[in-house]
C-alpha cells in the first residue's frame, strides 16, 4: 500500500546516513514485543548511500516487518 502511493511521485535521491537511518527505523518497531526482544546488528560497508529515502524506508521496513512476523510464527525453541 505504501509503495503504491510512492510510485506516483518522482524519485528524489539524496545522501542517507545509514546508521541514522537504521536507528530511526528500529525505533519505529520498538512498540512491537517481538522487536523489543530482537537485536539488530549492523555491518555496514558504507556510511551513506545516495537514494530515495522514502522508497528505502518502505523496502527495509517491509523486510523487517516480515522478519518479525515470521519470528512470531516460528519462535526459537
Amino acid at each position: 500500500l505504501d509503495y503504491s502511493k510512492t510510485t506516483r511521485k518522482e524519485i528524489s535521491k539524496q545522501p542517507i546516513d545509514l546508521e541514522k537511518f537504521f536507528t530511526e527505523l528500529q525505533e519505529k518497531f520498538v512498540l512491537d514485543e517481538t522487536a523489543r526482544s530482537t537485536q539488530m546488528k549492523l555491518n555496514l560497508q558504507a556510511k551513506s548511500i545516495h537514494t530515495d529515502s522514502t522508497l528505502l524506508k518502505i523496502a527495509v521496513g517491509n523486510i523487517l516487518s516480515n522478519a518479525l512476523k515470521f519470528q512470531k510464527k516460528y519462535p526459537k525453541e
